[in-house]
């Protein structure tokens, strides 16, 4: 009788063993939908008009990281050539905090002349952002009202 008891037990642990969830996945944090790179697709000025011919001398690609630092390459127009080039370099970090973003600055880098200028104001600047649905675009609405939209890269 013993024996069928401790049978009948283990049984019973097996069973709520096996029956255990089956998920083996952990809490996923959800990456942050501004990681990745972002070019500029329109501009919207004050008045509400907008343009979505973007010149070389407004193109800017962003590249947000998980480890919140970001960098910025702003284009401009070679004279030599009119070519169309990256002039500047921008390091700088970004936050999130309950779907607000912060950026701050950290060095701006000239492309032609290699100097690097850093920033002497430490403070984090608020910018109101806007995801799309499907997140492949987000605008950035300036204090002016005027907008920046911006469409994912990768």
């Amino acid at each position: 009788m013993k024996n069928s008891k401790f049978y009948l037990l283990l049984m019973a642990i097996c069973f709520l063993v096996s029956c255990s969830k089956d998920d083996d996945s952990t809490d996923k944090i959800e990456q942050d939908p501004i990681i990745g790179s972002w070019e500029t697709i329109k501009l919207i000025n004050e008045s509400g008009i907008s343009s979505t011919s973007i010149d070389c001398d407004q193109r800017v690609i962003y590249t947000f990281s998980a480890n919140n630092t970001f960098s910025a390459s702003v284009h401009n127009i070679k004279e030599s050539d009119s070519s169309c080039y990256i002039n500047q370099t921008v390091a700088a970090e970004w936050k999130n905090t309950v779907n607000k973003y912060a950026f701050k600055i950290i060095s701006m880098t000239d492309t032609d002349t290699q100097e690097v200028e850093t920033t002497s104001d430490p403070a984090f600047l608020n910018l109101n952002i806007s995801f799309s649905k499907d997140k492949a675009t987000f605008t950035i609405i300036n204090n002016d009202s005027s907008k920046v939209i911006l469409s994912r890269k990768n």
